[in-house]
């Protein structure tokens, strides 16, 4: 099998100008030590057969035109005389692009399922009563020109949430909470030292100030997503209905897609 992929290497790459051969020699070798195998977790792994299991995909495909070719220039009878029966290497590469495949969905699925990107946000979330049907102020707008713009429709026309003004404030709040626990648990932790090193029995656990000063009986943890507020973005196009390509009737926008700030009143967004 390597002789067989060496020699497919030599014939779309016969100069080695893409370093293929390197790349399936550095395979190999990676391979070749049970004992080096055994130790290689799942970063090793994707590390090495990444670039080859691409590699595979580059030489089924230029194999695969070179068979389309071949079949336009055979007559009828060569054609039913032969059946293009696949050899093991070329079964081995089919297999190794029907696993990158997979690896390739995977990665989409993951990404779609991500934190920053997951099916809940990307669907967008539940508006409050007070947001519905709330029109387009530019007072409102982002400071930073990247979060103006919207993903649904593409107008730079995305307003921040009143109800999320507050969201900094709380976000530092439970930050400094945080760092005020944090000194009193190491404070605790210097003196319980002290009196382990003295033969003393160890003082009682602090108590928690931001919780009805219950004891702390572990290192304080950092405010964890639930527990910070993430400032939320409003599209006015679409929370005024205003969705129908081409026409604005039972939209209740004041803008009517007009581009306010980038060129005058009168210039519309494309569709």
């Amino acid at each position: 099998l390597e002789a067989d992929i060496k020699r497919d290497i030599a014939v779309i790459d016969p100069t080695n100008n893409f370093d293929i051969s390197e790349k399936f020699d550095t395979t190999v070798k990676a391979y070749q030590s049970k004992t080096h195998i055994k130790k290689m977790n799942n970063d090793s792994h994707a590390a090495v057969l990444a670039p080859f299991l691409s590699m595979t995909e580059a030489i089924l495909h230029h194999k695969e035109e070179n068979r389309q070719q071949s079949v336009v220039c055979r007559t009828r009878r060569a054609m039913l005389q032969n059946n293009d029966v696949l050899t093991p290497v070329d079964i081995f590469y089919k297999k190794c692009v029907e696993l990158l495949e997979k690896v390739d969905a995977a990665v989409r699925k993951q990404l779609e399922a991500d934190t920053d990107g997951s099916d809940k946000l990307l669907k967008g979330l539940p508006l409050e009563a007070s947001m519905v049907g709330r029109p387009f102020d530019p007072s409102r707008q982002p400071p930073d020109q990247a979060y103006r713009k919207c993903p649904w429709c593409d107008h730079c026309c995305l307003i921040t949430a009143e109800e999320d003004d507050d969201a900094t404030e709380h976000n530092d709040r439970k930050q400094r909470e945080w760092e005020h626990k944090n000194r009193i648990w190491d404070a605790f932790v210097q003196r319980r030292t002290v009196a382990v090193n003295d033969g003393d029995p160890p003082p009682a656990f602090p108590c928690n100030p931001y919780d009805n000063n219950k004891p702390m009986r572990r290192a304080p943890q950092q405010p964890t997503k639930k527990q910070l507020k993430r400032p939320r973005h409003l599209c006015p196009c679409v929370n005024n209905g205003c969705m129908m390509e081409g026409s604005d009737a039972g939209s209740s926008c004041p803008m009517k897609c007009c581009k306010v700030g980038e060129g005058g009143d009168t210039e519309r967004y494309g569709w």
